[in-house]
């Protein structure tokens, strides 16, 4: 149950973040308005957010996968817009000589080129967001490795929380290494580039 959670609001954090981001970087003004909003919602503590999630969405598994996703937006979104703004003007300018549109510059170089940073955001994503199943489950559910925790933990069977956080923890080890490994299918030349140097 909580693996699923984490799956389904990080899958969500994915294309959430990475729209925003792409969103925020081709339109400047959207940028300037949205990027302080973006550095507030992760100023609230999420383990006040919480109870308001279950309360908005009843105590199924959407409020979960909502704590989940809102974790790990913020640091899949500000790294691929680091990312998209990285790219060397000189290239950017290369492209515009060349005759091609803003969304092909996107697409041919800017996306490419935020690839890495994508990939930091996702591993740091992939290991906050069993935290947020976590909180998730505490503020209200039936089943899951957080209820469990809880439950155990309010009655004493101290040997059955270390299982538990042995367990969550060996689960963010296992995302952060998929999401190394899909980072090594989709850029093997900055592997070659990184051994090379």
């Amino acid at each position: 149950m909580t693996l699923g959670e984490v799956l389904l609001g990080l899958l969500a954090a994915l294309v959430a973040g990475v729209t925003t981001a792409v969103a925020l970087h081709l339109v400047k003004s959207l940028r300037q308005a949205a990027y302080p909003l973006l550095v507030a919602s992760q100023a609230i503590p999420i383990v006040v957010l919480a109870p308001l999630f279950v309360l908005a969405f009843d105590y199924g598994i959407g409020p979960k996968v909502a704590i989940v996703a809102l974790i790990c937006f913020f640091p899949i979104t500000v790294n691929v817009l680091d990312g998209l703004r990285s790219v060397d003007p000189e290239l950017r300018k290369l492209m515009r000589s060349l005759g091609a549109s803003r969304l092909t510059t996107l697409r041919k170089v800017e996306l490419p080129t935020s690839l890495p940073y994508f990939f930091s955001g996702l591993r740091v994503a992939a290991t906050v967001s069993v935290i947020g199943a976590v909180f998730g489950e505490w503020a209200g559910a039936d089943e899951g490795l957080g209820r469990l925790v809880l439950l155990a933990n309010n009655q004493l069977e101290t040997p059955r929380v270390y299982a538990g956080v042995v367990l969550l923890a060996a689960m963010a080890v296992l995302l952060f290494g998929l999401v190394v490994l899909a980072e090594r299918l989709a850029a093997p030349a900055r592997r070659t580039g990184r051994a090379s140097a």
